[in-house]
């Protein structure tokens, strides 16, 4: 029998879902295997009342069991061959609802009547309501008798569930330290980019995935500065150069991360062949040659799905924005300056509340999502688009507010999952017009900032109040919370890009990114 402090999993009297707490399950082949992290396992979830049957019947199989609880610590292990372990890192709400539901990963021959049997009893092990798996033997059924290279039912090559081990997950809670370092050591680099700025026809933000989000947002703060700013793709700016009107006396920011993305090294070769001022913005060690001032962000992440680099290039360019608006006493950047020195704080407020945002992914995991923001906030919306399709693969799409509403509202059923960004600025009073649509279709809405009177089903994740055009960089944390949370529900490895899938790397393969 497994106890937890004496008592049988799951029969203690703060036992919550369900009644029952939720264990996640190894069963390895050995000890051994147990231990290597790499060795091939079948895992599920399974609550505590049901567990006692489970350690029974993998005993009987001469198996190796891990429990893997987590929720509370478990004290005592009294079944034979039982090991007791933490998961790495805590996936428990502190309302202690689980959000893990199942992993599992390639089965050997040799482990496959194990996972046989697993099959034949699954029907008596339940998951508790809200999981999208439901059943054990949904789980199990998919996977069991599969070979190495095996696939589960959509056909995708099985990996493990990222934990908080994730490189995407820690550099997000990485972000408050990197912000309050570039807010105390990089007013003189922004002072610099200001000065190369100030005597420039028109600036242009260039970037491509992330970086052309960051570069919305980069245009919106140097036109408050009263610079002429407009964004414009890397690879438009590289092959299209008819599209931009490029001379000497303009200036040119490309943002590239690390640097070694084909479009973005010909925007920098294309700036520099004009004769423009050219600046970029990338990581501690990204060489962007060209460049006549590389502002300086965050180390290069390990994550394929940015984060850090992202809120960091946006704060880098808050700075250069203030400097130059401030000698230019433009009005538009008053209050930019206080408000970027307690970003940090916020932000590290705003990821202490992950817990929010778990509802919110375990139904955006199951269905259509929507995002929507209006303004710099637009951008917002098209970051929440790369981070979920590159982090957990999910179905979702975004537009700027009244651009969704002009046709693509249509396509939006009830119980569909809708995101907007609310937050105090010109666009506030359309953006509750909006949210009252969507209300009457049936779309379950989840509002980032603030609060919309009359939707009493909505879902809101507050931001502090910050000016309209500094928005983005909060309204963002709770996006890569989401992104990684739909990841972790999804049983995907948001770090890969899906280059652990053999397919997917050979695909790759085929072009430079």
């Amino acid at each position: 029998m497994i106890t937890t402090g004496g008592r049988l999993a799951g029969s203690g009297p703060g036992d919550r879902c369900g009644g029952s707490r939720m264990y996640v399950l190894d069963v390895a082949e050995n000890d051994a295997a147990q231990r290597e992290s790499s060795s091939p396992r079948v895992s599920w979830a399974a609550t505590g009342d049901a567990f006692a049957g489970i350690a029974t019947e993998v005993e009987a199989m001469k198996a190796h069991l891990v429990l893997l609880d987590v929720t509370v610590p478990v004290t005592t292990v009294s079944a034979p061959g039982c090991v007791v372990s933490r998961y790495p890192g805590t996936l428990a709400s502190s309302r202690g609802v689980p959000q893990v539901s199942w992993r599992v990963s390639t089965l050997p021959q040799p482990s496959r009547p194990i996972a046989e049997r697993l099959a034949q009893r699954a029907s008596d092990w339940h998951f508790p309501g809200g999981l999208a798996s439901g059943r054990i033997g949904e789980c199990v059924s998919g996977w069991h008798g599969l070979g190495a290279g095996a696939r589960g039912e959509r056909g995708e090559r099985a990996m493990t569930v990222p934990t908080t081990n994730s490189a995407m997950y820690q550099t997000i809670h990485r972000q408050p330290a990197e912000l309050r370092r570039l807010l105390s050591d990089g007013w003189e680099q922004a002072a610099e980019a200001a000065e190369r700025l100030q005597g420039a026809r028109r600036v242009y933000t260039v970037g491509i995935g992330t970086s052309y989000h960051a570069a919305l947002v980069c245009a919106w703060l140097l036109r408050a500065a009263g610079c002429d700013a407009r964004a414009v793709n890397s690879f438009d700016f590289a092959v299209y150069p008819q599209a931009v009107d490029l001379g000497p006396e303009d200036a040119v920011v490309v943002l590239a991360h690390t640097g070694v993305k084909r479009y973005s090294s010909e925007a920098l070769a294309r700036a520099r062949a004009a004769g423009a001022i050219t600046l970029s913005v990338g990581s501690l060690t990204a060489e962007h040659p060209g460049s006549q001032l590389v502002l300086r962000t965050v180390d290069r992440e390990r994550s394929a799905a940015y984060t850090a680099s992202h809120t960091a290039a946006m704060t880098v360019l808050a700075q250069v924005a203030t400097e130059l608006g401030e000698r230019r006493q433009a009005s538009a950047v008053a209050g930019f300056r206080q408000a970027l020195m307690s970003l940090p704080d916020q932000v590290a407020d705003m990821l202490a509340r992950e817990d929010e945002v778990w509802p919110v992914a375990r139904l955006a995991a199951e269905r259509r999502v929507y995002v929507s923001g209006a303004g710099p906030n637009e951008a917002t919306a098209l970051e929440a688009v790369i981070k979920v399709r590159e982090a957990a693969y999910g179905q979702i799409d975004a537009l700027a507010l009244e651009q969704f509403l002009h046709g693509p509202i249509v396509a939006l059923n009830a119980g569909d999952q809708a995101i907007l960004v609310h937050v105090p600025g010109r666009a506030t009073e359309r953006v509750r017009e909006i949210a009252a649509v969507l209300g009457a279709i049936g779309a379950e809405l989840w509002v980032v900032g603030q609060p919309i009177d009359g939707l009493g089903r909505a879902i809101v994740f507050e931001l502090p109040e910050i000016p309209e055009l500094l928005s983005p960089l909060l309204a963002v944390a709770p996006i890569q919370l989401l992104a990684y949370q739909m990841a972790v529900l999804k049983g995907v490895n948001p770090d890969t890009f899906r280059r652990d899938d053999p397919r997917y790397a050979a695909a790759f393969g085929l072009l430079k990114l």
